[in-house]
């Protein structure tokens, strides 16, 4: 009888166990704290070989899951062109080019280019290399500021991890085109 008793009270426990729900811990997915944006630094480079001003890229990521583990890339860069330091304009000619060196002209010159934002895993190896569409971003008056995207590209989550896992200097850079003159 005494065995009886032991068996219908660890049946009862483990049937009582059974009916209490998980953890929100325990079900929560492991991908949940990927969807907050990264911010991963800002780039200065000089696109134009005939203007002493740099421009500026900064990018912000995250994840999101998808179907059939096919997760997305998130992306948002800016861009604002920089104002030339007095040693930079000593490189150059003091006459600027025919269309100017003002922060508009210089947009205008930026969205003639193909730029593409290039990803690299830890090891340094290429993940993606996502070609860039711009928006014009304009102040109170209509006047150019700068240039921002906006978008998302398909990765799974194992390369997101990579891609973050790689120093941030070296995680991704902007690769560009510009037709001449």
């Amino acid at each position: 009888m005494k065995v009886l008793g032991i068996a219908l009270i660890l049946c009862c426990s483990v049937m009582h166990a059974a009916s209490i729900p998980k953890k929100q811990s325990q079900t929560a997915p492991v991908h949940a704290d990927y969807s907050k944006g990264v911010f991963l630094g800002t780039r200065e480079i000089r696109i134009f070989p005939d203007d002493p001003r740099k421009t500026n890229f900064t990018l912000i990521t995250s994840w999101i899951p998808g179907a059939e583990h096919k997760g997305f890339f998130r992306y948002q860069l800016f861009v604002f062109v920089m104002d030339a330091s007095a040693s930079d304009k000593i490189l150059f000619d003091a006459t600027p080019p025919e269309q100017g060196w003002g922060i508009p002209e210089t947009i205008d010159r930026l969205q003639k280019c193909l730029l593409f934002l290039n990803t690299y895993d830890d090891g340094g190896f290429v993940l993606q290399k996502i070609p860039l569409f711009f928006t014009t971003r304009v102040d109170d008056h209509g006047v150019a500021t700068g240039l921002s995207a906006n978008d998302s590209s398909q990765m799974d989550l194992n390369n997101y991890q990579s891609f973050l896992a790689a120093k941030p200097d070296s995680s991704w850079e902007i690769d560009w085109s510009c037709p001449t003159k």
